[in-house]
């Protein structure tokens, strides 16, 4: 380590941050559990590189942060940084191994007495106090502890006793696993426990007892007792779902001390209640002693002096043995001062001051606390991240695929920066965790260096346990938890609390706008984060990213177990049609779970159809998934329409969703000892989500969270190009609903939605313009279209797009409604758009296109409007039209030649396949369909759906089906199995043409064990050969493509 820092660095701890000269610099870090005088050695500072042998002691400096934790309120004045002082020991101020340095430090939980009275805070997020030490290049600072003498005071009276505080606060067990309040010891199979003060209280004088403590009973008559000073009663807990799970309550009062060895007994009395407990929050006790100094216990002395009088002085004396303790006045932790006593026999003694209520602290030397050292590190300083718009905050130990996070986003415009949430710490809290350090630094950052600064990317997991106490640390970059920890209906988790930005903000930020879109990414692990930036990377840059996944939307809703929960569906469909209207170019998919068959189970319900919809629909890949309805940690539904093992199986790795819910806590991300359902979804490394917008505590179903639901999914489509921190934050800030709290950004937020931001225009039919087509189109007519690819904000041809175009024309809405499966309430009606008349794709060539098809017979033949979706894209960008102004309905009277059915081939996997071969268990059927009318895939005739028939049981395929480039004639089927027993099938396809005439193939394939590989009908080509010989095989493993030199 370097042996100096700059003058920049040292300006770190002035006391206004907005004075500061920010620079770059190395310093050591120290931490300790204890409150009084501190002692480095000079053999230490050599040890740590801080200085060498022979420098100038007055090189040396000490930051620390005195006054506990950091007010929550924004303000350019806020720092408590500050000098430490020394008093250093060594005969000419040259470093050497006997050199001494002490100094005094507070420890992060507060303890302050006045007046007789006294207060106590526990530090919410450390229980050491961390402090900063450096070197200057030269003497720049005055931190040298002077004696001081009370010259020309005369004492008025004697003092011959202290006062003294012992704290008993364990904080071992989070009752509910949710926010910020820990208990102590249990009192259930033992209901009285004893507690010892560590010294001799001062006879005569009662001990102030403080006790507070919950409990958990089904009656109001259990009670807390001080044994021999008092009780109280705890009132019942609540019965309902969303009860607290404890009641609480205080008891003071006063106790005489009967013995010589100080105690104090608590009980519990369970009042014939079994199974009632209780837990102790903190026992308090105030006492005096006498005054006396027992040397090296390192146990220091600690004077309280409550003499108070104007112009008063008192005279303090403290007897003590073998070592003089050295007196140090520490009343202002920031100018700690040494006081010039007098020794005399035994007994040291000085003056004081009774102007105000003074502390000090009596300590001999080799009584001084060891400070344990924590790490060397180096500071990056605020204008390192001068102008960024986008900043990401992670722990030192995946800082480097933050980075690496961060230099995607620079390499496509976005000005970025990372910082380790340790060098944040040291910067603004000299090393001690705070997360209003945290934002304090974003605070300072946003106004000196970086005012456009948006994003805020909090790289790792949260917990709920601030302090690590249970053995899965995950808490990496923490979150605010509420102060309220008995419920998770009444408590919430936001990262919302660094978002606010503006002077005087902090406290009241619920009514406060947001200044950044904020989102987290829960990994924990160096494999967890490395996948999470592959995935982003792949999200934003892979070659395959585009396809026609990104103009499809999946709204998801629970089914109605009680009459009111049928609003699930009724609110998801308010949300399709404003979809509809506002953005045509969405393909959308209704899975409404009451839409479907339920099939009963043992003890519960379930919709496999609708799972298995959902499953495959993600899979497929959408540029949006929806849910409303009942969920948790483990899923969706009661009847479980998506579970662990779903979100798990999901291989989707480029067309991933950014899925929006309106649930329970389905994306809780501070409990250590469980990954949700929501964080899995996000975590998956080959699938699943590329962000939620989700729920993290539980939350009701009311107007103001369906509202929020609603704006989400507004302005990912209304924004001009969103990223997802525009959206969250927009979001909460047009939302008044306290609910708002619960509702998080897991994901990137500067992330832009991968929506396309070009269009698809349809400028003519059957050689007429489009707008000005009249006619109907007919059952059985021919359609030709022509097309080309625009700009949105500035409408004309591209013409340097080529590429192709994929178009859906779907027949009218059809009438659907709900079943009413369980019987609550009554039937909901609504309308899905997915009955596809065509389903093809057509090359783009200097920014236009045109296709032809012929309409199926089988469509809706009532008059009405088809939805025309299409989407395009070229090597590097994307467009989407959408477009209900056409008519279509009854039947085309012209002459039909076409009497033949369709060519059908099915295969298994790839076209190589022949029947009777081997697969796996996940096996993909393909069919090559060919007719010169085209294929009918439309769904809407009975008996003519493409169909597969799998040992007997038929399934619907017509989604699956896709007309080939430029050819409506002919197209391809591939419908992927799940999950095949093992052993020999039978597939059917049978599929019909426009006209419905249909056409048939037939194969068997044996399934075996995917994890034992087994090679089958090996051919080799030419037999014999000269130069090369080709290798043609069955396998039941994945693909995989490679070549072999041999």
């Amino acid at each position: 380590m370097k042996n100096y820092i700059t003058a920049c660095l040292l300006l770190l701890s002035t006391i206004l941050h907005a004075q500061m000269d920010w620079g770059l610099g190395e310093y050591a870090l120290y931490s300790t559990s204890k409150s009084g005088m501190h002692q480095l050695s000079g053999s230490e500072l050599m040890a740590k590189g801080i200085l060498n042998a022979g420098d100038s002691l007055s090189r040396l400096v000490l930051w620390n942060q005195t006054d506990g934790a950091l007010s929550s309120t924004n303000s350019t004045s806020a720092s408590t940084v500050s000098l430490v002082s020394l008093k250093i020991i060594d005969a000419d101020g040259l470093l050497d191994m006997d050199s001494k340095v002490l100094f005094y430090l507070n420890t992060p939980f507060e303890i302050e007495l006045l007046d007789s009275t006294y207060s106590y805070q526990a530090h919410p997020y450390s229980e050491r106090e961390y402090f900063i030490v450096t070197a200057t290049l030269s003497h720049l600072y005055d931190n040298k502890m002077s004696p001081y003498l009370h010259q020309g005071m005369s004492a008025t009276r004697e003092i011959n006793e202290s006062a003294q505080i012992w704290v008993y606060d364990t904080a071992v067990v989070n009752l509910v696993s949710t926010g910020r309040r820990w208990f102590g010891d249990l009192y259930d199979f033992t209901t009285l426990r004893t507690y010892t003060l560590p010294f001799v209280p001062k006879t005569g004088v009662p001990l102030e007892i403080e006790v507070s403590a919950v409990a958990r009973a089904s009656t109001s008559n259990t009670s807390l007792s001080i044994v021999g000073a008092g009780s109280v009663l705890f009132p019942a807990v609540g019965t309902s779902s969303v009860s607290h799970y404890v009641t609480e309550k205080t008891l003071k009062s006063s106790l005489f001390q009967t013995s010589a060895n100080a105690q104090v007994s608590l009980s519990f009395d369970k009042a014939g209640n079994a199974g009632a407990a209780m837990w102790l929050d903190k026992l308090i006790v105030n006492y005096r002693t006498s005054n006396q100094y027992q040397y090296n216990d390192r146990a220091q002395k600690r004077f309280q002096n409550f003499s108070r009088g104007a112009g008063n002085v008192s005279l303090i004396k403290v007897s003590y043995t073998d070592s003089q303790p050295l007196v140090f006045e520490v009343t202002n932790k920031k100018e700690v001062t040494e006081i010039s006593s007098v020794n005399t026999a035994g007994v040291v003694s000085w003056e004081s001051s009774e102007d105000l209520q003074r502390e000090y602290v009596l300590c001999a030397i080799g009584d001084a606390y060891l400070p344990e050292f924590e790490r060397t590190s180096e500071l990056n300083q605020m204008p390192y991240y001068n102008g960024i718009a986008n900043l990401i905050i992670a722990p030192d130990s995946l800082m480097f695929q933050a980075n690496r996070l961060a230099s995607i986003h620079e390499n496509s415009g976005l000005q970025t920066k990372a910082i380790s949430l340790e060098n944040i710490y040291a910067i603004i809290n000299c090393g001690t965790p705070d997360i209003a350090a945290i934002r304090r630094f974003i605070f300072d950052l946003k106004s000196m260096y970086a005012p456009d600064l948006r994003y805020l990317t909090l790289f790792g997991d949260a917990s709920f346990d601030y302090k690590d106490k249970l053995p899965n640390r995950s808490n990496l970059v923490p979150t605010f938890e509420s102060y309220g920890s008995f419920s998770l209906y009444s408590s919430y988790i936001t990262d919302d609390y660094f978002g606010y930005l503006d002077e005087g903000e902090g406290v009241n930020w619920f009514a406060e706008d947001l200044d950044l879109g904020i989102g987290r990414i829960p990994v924990k692990t160096i494999l967890e984060s490395t996948e999470m930036v592959d995935k982003i990377d792949r999200y934003l840059f892979a070659q395959n990213r585009l396809g026609p996944w990104r103009s499809k939307a999946i709204l998801v809703a629970d089914d109605a177990d009680h009459a009111w929960e049928k609003e699930f569906a009724v609110v998801q469909d308010a949300l399709a049609k404003r979809l509809d209207t506002t953005r045509p170019e969405l393909s959308l998919i209704k899975i409404y779970a009451d839409a479907y068959q339920q099939e009963a189970k043992p003890g519960s319900q379930r919709y496999p159809t609708a799972r298995e919809k959902l499953f495959r629909e993600v899979e497929d890949g959408a540029l949006l998934v929806s849910y409303i309805g009942h969920g948790g940690e483990v899923g969706w539904a009661t009847e479980r329409i998506l579970q662990l093992e779903d979100i798990q199986n999901w291989t989707n790795s480029i067309n991933m969703p950014v899925f929006t819910t309106i649930t329970c806590e389905f994306t809780r991300f501070d409990d250590p000892n469980r990954v949700s359902a929501g964080e899995q979804l996000l975590l998956n490394p080959i699938g699943g989500a590329i962000a939620l917008f989700s729920t993290t505590r539980s939350v009701f179903a009311t107007n103001s969270t369906y509202d929020i639901n609603r704006l989400l999914n507004q302005q990912m489509m209304s924004l001009e190009s969103p990223r997802l921190g525009d959206v969250i934050r927009t979001t909460k800030n047009n939302n008044i609903s306290g609910d708002k709290i619960k509702f998080s950004l897991i994901g990137d937020p500067a992330i832009p939605l991968a929506r396309p931001e070009l269009a698809v225009v349809m400028d003519s039919i059957n050689g007429q313009l489009w707008t000005e087509f009249n006619d109907t189109l007919n059952a059985l007519s021919w359609v030709h279209v022509h097309g080309y690819i625009s700009e949105t904000v500035n409408p004309g041809l591209i013409n340097d797009f080529n590429g192709n175009v994929w178009l859906n024309f779907y027949d009218k809405s059809q009438p659907q409604s709900t079943q009413v499966n369980d019987g609550s309430g009554t039937s909901f009606n609504f309308t899905t758009q997915t009955n596809a008349i065509f389903r093809g794709i057509a090359s783009v060539k200097n920014g236009s296109f045109e296709l032809t098809f012929r309409v199926p017979l089988d469509i809706n033949l009532s008059v009405g409007s088809p939805k025309v979706s299409s989407y395009a894209s070229d090597a590097s960008r994307d467009a989407w039209g959408g477009d209900a102004s056409l008519l279509i309905g009854g039947i085309y009277e012209g002459i039909v030649t076409d009497n033949e059915g369709p060519e059908v081939r099915l295969f298994i996997n790839d076209t190589l396949f022949k029947s009777g071969s081997i697969s796996g268990p996940n096996p993909i059927a393909i069919g090559k369909l060919s007719d010169e009318s085209g294929i009918n895939a439309v769904g809407l005739g009975i008996g003519h759906n493409i169909s597969l028939t799998l040992d007997g049981e038929s399934i619907s395929a017509n989604d699956f089906y896709l007309s080939d480039l430029d050819d409506f004639t002919s197209g391809t089927l591939a419908y992927p199995f799940y999950d095949i027993a093992v052993g020999r099938h039978l597939l059917e396809l049978r599929a019909w043409d426009v006209l419905n005439q249909w056409g048939y193939d037939s194969l068997s394939f044996i399934v075996l064990d995917h994890d034992e590989p087994i090679l089958n009908h090996l051919l080799a080509y030419p037999n014999p050969f000269t130069t090369e010989v080709r290798f043609n095989l069955n396998h039941n493993q994945q693909s995989e493509t490679g070549i072999l030199s041999l």
